[in-house]
């Protein structure tokens, strides 16, 4: 039987299942034919079902990257978050933001969050994301100034394969792992005024190409911004687009510095300390009298990132079920001579006569010294400390003239 069925006519067809940018196999057709074998016509159907079929493939392919894409984000953010009070406190300033986030949340309007390093930024965007209708979508946070700027406009439109050098596969970018919910831009005023134009086009229009790409791609998301910096002030200096400003500051919210909450910090205290003696395994009674003060007492520059890594280092090293005054060596208060002997003083700058620009970098290069000198020169600790990107920390050292260990270069 078997001898009878390869001695009888036969046509056979091989097609490429393939795009210009993939191969995934071939069509093979083993038929049973008449001696004329098949027509030109036939051929053609056949290559045509191919090439569709191919497409269809590079359909389902991008399509479910995207799906996994979303998936990771929003695992990450249900990890990350999970049984988290975003916004805690009861003081009015604390009643007061979360008034304005829930008339916020829902109106699905762009937001600009100002505010000082380390006053929880990227909490507040958390806050409003989560209150939203977005909520079991994707949230997407980038940091403008961690980024490279010869990366950072593919991280946030992607780019097709060849794109660039090192574009091996197409690459999916920011506001496409956004669609659907909600892409936090932090430190945006450190973006390029070139990359401000695209950004421009994309929140007017809701429409992208990836680089190298010519195909535009609809897009669904809430854009929430922050910044540590004077918007206005970059604006009339010509560092900043005016146009983009007024597109991103729909609704702003502006968070105080921790030293104007002082009603806060026992809140905040207490909550940190609970929460890294649940993730080191002690048992802690909660703060002496000492420890309160010194609390209490400090300027907390760094703001609420600050407090929360004390609160972290002295749960390491207290040895006792008390966090006491030894266990913050850093918190003494502004005239304790220990402090001011060992410690460069951060500037008191509202009571200085300066631009705000002036002001501005007077804070960084003294808050960099102190972190710096705090963290032996150690640039990765100063990293984790103070949630800044190394790229602007390496940045800082250069504008200020410093060298890794503080002191002036």
């Amino acid at each position: 039987l078997s001898m009878a069925l390869y001695e009888t006519p036969r046509s056979i067809v091989c097609v490429p299942l393939s795009t210009v940018d993939e191969t995934y196999g071939v069509l093979y057709l083993d038929m049973n034919r008449s001696a004329d074998g098949l027509s030109r016509s036939t051929v053609e159907a056949i290559s045509a079902g191919a090439a569709l079929a191919a497409e269809k493939l590079t359909l389902y392919k991008t399509r479910w990257r995207l799906v996994a894409a979303r998936d990771r984000a929003i695992a990450f953010n249900s990890l990350s978050w999970a049984d988290t009070e975003l916004i805690m406190g009861d003081s009015p300033a604390s009643k007061q933001l979360k008034k304005t986030i829930a008339a916020a949340a829902n109106q699905d309007t762009t937001v600009l969050i100002l505010g000082a390093t380390g006053t929880g930024k990227e909490v507040v965007a958390r806050a409003l994301h989560q209150a939203s209708s977005r909520k079991k979508e994707p949230f997407v946070a980038v940091n403008c100034a961690a980024l490279p700027l010869d990366l950072l406009e593919a991280e946030l439109f992607g780019a097709e394969k060849g794109a660039y050098t090192g574009a091996t596969e197409r690459r999916l970018g920011r506001f496409e792992l956004a669609n659907g919910g909600t892409l936090f831009l932090d430190e945006i005023g450190e973006l390029p005024q070139d990359i401000q134009v695209r950004l421009l086009r994309v929140l007017q229009e809701r429409k992208m190409q990836r680089l190298g790409g010519n195909e535009d791609i609809e897009l669904d998301f809430r854009l929430i911004c922050a910044t540590n910096r004077d918007l206005e002030q970059a604006v009339q200096a010509g560092t900043f687009r005016a146009d983009f400003y007024y597109r991103i500051n729909v609704f702003s919210i502006a968070l105080k510095p921790l030293s104007e909450r002082k009603e806060e910090i026992k809140v905040l205290s207490n909550h940190f300390l609970q929460k890294f003696a649940k993730q080191f395994g002690r048992n802690f009674e909660g703060f002496s009298e000492g420890a309160e003060r010194q609390l209490l007492s400090y300027s907390w520059p760094g703001n609420i990132r600050e407090l929360r890594n004390a609160i972290e280092r002295a749960a390491v090293i207290e040895q006792t079920n008390q966090i006491t005054e030894s266990s913050l060596p850093l918190m003494a208060a502004p005239s304790s001579p220990s402090a001011t002997s060992e410690m460069p003083k951060v500037p008191t700058l509202l009571q200085t006569p300066l631009a705000f620009d002036e002001a501005r970098q007077q804070f960084e290069k003294e808050f960099l010294k102190r972190s710096l000198l705090s963290n032996d020169g150690n640039i990765a600790a100063v990293v984790r400390e103070t949630g800044i990107g190394r790229p602007t920390i390496y940045r800082w050292l250069k504008r200020y003239n410093l060298k890794t260990d503080g002191s002036d270069g």
